[in-house]
């Protein structure tokens, strides 16, 4: 895929982006438009983040695609809300993943009499398409990371449930390339003792080491997945406890199980339990599946799914949300 193609369809991935990954996006493509200035988002998920770079205040504006806007509302509130960085400022960007946004001739002529020096610029996803056009291979590359992926895992999906959007979030996180995650092939020594008698209380002998092999393998991306479940938690736990019962109910259903503390016995069930959070193009696909194994192997570990350890029982609340987890 050349750079015409990423850029043209990154923009209809970026559509459908949540508040938290578009925000992500806007600080990586400011980092490579202005690779000398400290670029950071203040207030962070809130409807007033924004980030000044070369006295231009930029805006990222996330708006669901079916939301019905008031342009001139927003507007108008911003220059009340920005009114005294406005005064030393050049330009005011908004960046917003939704084509409805709209900046009037009336608006601009009514804030050129009062900041005469600043003017005000809207990068939609017509404008970011161009602007990305204009990137180098490596700028677009650091950019995307893992699109191409991404992408052709959105299109398996054929509706919009909750638990898909999440997964949809989830494995594009996990498999994104992350050198300190790579790196991440050995476990702590509390935490491998944990795993090593879940695994004694959950399988026969005889397959004790082939889960052992499954974490060694994949303890990268259980690892990515404990990331993505500490921070996802605080911003919409919801989703996460939706991911956790859909997971505990499949675990049942596959395993013959009444309860989601039954030991688990065979470890093919982790493999048929990981299969259900693919869709039928991507069962087969081994960086999919070994990414789906892995969170699954993280709701094994944080007691969630099988036989727990005299530990976790005697826990008032075990719970893979505690603050505990490290």
């Amino acid at each position: 895929m050349d750079k015409y193609q990423k850029a043209e369809q990154f923009v209809n991935y970026l559509a459908n982006q949540n508040a938290k990954t578009f925000y992500d996006f806007t600080e990586k493509f400011l980092h490579i438009l202005y690779p000398s200035e400290v670029i950071e988002i203040k207030t962070k998920l809130k409807k007033d983040s924004y980030c000044i770079v070369s006295s231009i205040l930029f805006k990222p504006f996330h708006i669901p695609l079916d939301t019905v806007i008031d342009s001139k509302s927003i507007l108008n509130s911003d220059v009340i809300t920005y009114s005294k960085e406005l005064r030393s400022l050049s330009k005011f960007i908004y960046i917003t993943n939704n084509s409805h946004f709209a900046l009037s001739e009336e608006f601009k002529a009514s804030t050129a009499k009062k900041y005469p020096n600043l003017s005000f610029e809207l990068w939609n996803h017509k404008v970011l398409n161009q602007k990305l056009i204009t990137l180098s291979e490596e700028s677009l590359n650091d950019l995307f990371g893992e699109f191409q992926l991404f992408e052709d895992y959105k299109k398996e999906y054929h509706s919009f449930e909750e638990d898909r959007d999440i997964l949809k979030e989830l494995f594009s996180f996990i498999l994104k390339k992350n050198p300190e995650s790579e790196s991440r092939r050995t476990v702590e020594p509390e935490k491998l003792t944990h795993i090593k008698d879940k695994i004694v209380l959950n399988f026969s002998v005889y397959q004790h080491d082939r889960v052992k092999k499954s974490f060694n393998n994949l303890y990268h991306l259980v690892h990515q997945t404990e990331t993505f479940i500490k921070d996802q938690i605080l911003i919409d736990e919801d989703s996460i406890y939706e991911l956790k019962e859909r997971i505990q109910s499949e675990y049942c259903r596959i395993g013959k199980k009444g309860d989601v503390n039954c030991a688990i016995n065979d470890h093919l069930i982790i493999d048929e339990v990981a299969r259900t959070l693919l869709t039928d193009g991507r069962t087969n696909h081994t960086r999919f599946l070994n990414a789906a194994k892995a969170v699954v192997l993280f709701f094994f570990v944080y007691c969630d799914i099988g036989r727990k350890t005299d530990d976790e029982v005697n826990q008032k609340e075990p719970d893979l949300f505690d603050d505990g987890i490290s």
